[in-house]
């Protein structure tokens, strides 16, 4: 039938800090960034500063099982959750006001 693998859980335990960290600190601070009209640092504070802060932060917990994907499973949800169509229709809407 289908073939043994190992399957991996959705989430370990030890990502439950790097979620909190992608997303209560990460995407509130990219709102404050638009809300400053700090338009440089929003443009690449999660695609840099996040892909860097996110693997280390999960790696640090000591869990290593299934860690790279894992890892992409949350940089794929912090990718589509920063360029959310609010966060740029607020950054449009300030740079229009100016």
């Amino acid at each position: 039938m289908f073939p043994k693998t190992v399957v991996c859980p959705r989430f370990s335990c030890g990502d439950h800090e790097t979620l909190f960290w992608g997303f209560f600190v990460f995407l509130p601070l990219q709102y404050w960034l638009v809300g400053i009209q700090w338009y440089g640092l929003f443009a690449i504070l999660i695609p840099v500063y996040g892909f860097l802060f996110l693997p280390v932060r999960s790696a640090l917990a000591g869990d290593t099982q299934c860690f790279l994907e894992r890892s992409a499973k949350i940089r794929i949800g912090a990718t589509a959750t920063s360029s959310s169509n609010i966060a740029r229709a607020l950054m449009i809407r300030s740079m229009t006001r100016s």
